[in-house]
């Protein structure tokens, strides 16, 4: 679990380096609407999902890493 927290954050670290698509267009909506309001709307909308994601993929690794009992006769 230690090592997902790990890989996770150098991921996300990496991304925050190496300013991308979401970074331009956040900052494109901000000069083009004027200021923070509705360009905060992209990156909370990204959230959202990387959430989701984030839950679903420990809800399965939760699953998966279960000892498994064997059936009994």
């Amino acid at each position: 679990m230690l090592q997902v927290f790990i890989q996770s954050l150098l991921i996300g670290y990496s991304g925050a380096v190496m300013p991308g698509s979401l970074l331009t267009f956040t900052i494109d909506r901000s000069l083009k609407y004027g200021g923070a309001g509705p360009a905060m709307l992209v990156p909370l909308g990204h959230v959202g999902v990387e959430a989701l994601l984030v839950v679903a993929i420990f809800s399965v690794s939760a699953d998966t890493s279960a000892p498994r009992r064997p059936k009994s006769p």
